[in-house]
């Protein structure tokens, strides 16, 4: 029994995968992906543990020490939440579009009401990962720096390219600064109250 069990689990994630892979993820806007989470965190990450559940599948179990969130309540604590995927004695699982963290990684999560579904952590994948650095500001999942939001979409920063006298880039400039995490939940809270 318990190996037809531990069969459909894999028949599930290879399907959950497989759907992932072959279809599109909806592109949500800052409202949407606001609204839709169950909440909004802003810290570090200070722990990752991995272990196996009764199945054998591996697992993680992250730890933020949380320095903004959208319940205040949650400021100053650690949020603990359990995700699929992971490293453990060498062994590495991870889903395709799911996000992978560090500890010492500065993040903002919009984080699903379960976490540790085939579905990931975050809302809209990767779409609920924002990096939080605190010398440069909030740059989104492809480390594009956040600097502001209008209406209910996010505001990226134009990088140009600076030329020196041989035609080649010297440096990346950002038009406009980027929101620090302050500002970010301010308008996560705006877009939930919308």
């Amino acid at each position: 029994m318990k190996l037809i069990k531990n069969v459909f689990v894999v028949l599930i994630l290879i399907t959950a995968v497989w759907r992932l892979d072959a279809s599109t993820v909806v592109q949500l806007n800052f409202d949407e992906l606001s609204r839709a989470s169950n909440t909004v965190v802003a810290g570090q990450v200070t722990a990752i543990t991995a272990d196996r559940d009764d199945n054998g599948y591996i697992y993680s179990t992250v730890t933020i020490h949380v320095s903004e969130a959208v319940s205040q309540a949650l400021v100053g604590t650690d949020y603990v939440f359990r995700m699929i995927g992971g490293t453990l004695n060498g062994q590495s699982t991870y889903i395709e579009g799911m996000p992978k963290f560090a500890a010492g990684d500065g993040l903002i999560l919009f984080l699903n009401e379960s976490t540790d579904s085939a579905m990931g952590p975050t809302v809209g994948l990767w779409q609920g990962v924002f990096h939080l650095d605190s010398a440069a500001g909030v740059s989104d999942s492809s480390r594009q720096l956040v600097v502001g939001v209008e209406g209910a979409r996010l505001m990226r920063a134009v990088p140009t390219v600076a030329l020196d006298g041989t035609g080649v880039a010297a440096s990346d400039v950002s038009v406009r600064k980027a929101m620090n995490a302050g500002s970010f939940m301010d308008a996560v809270r705006d877009a939930r109250s919308r």
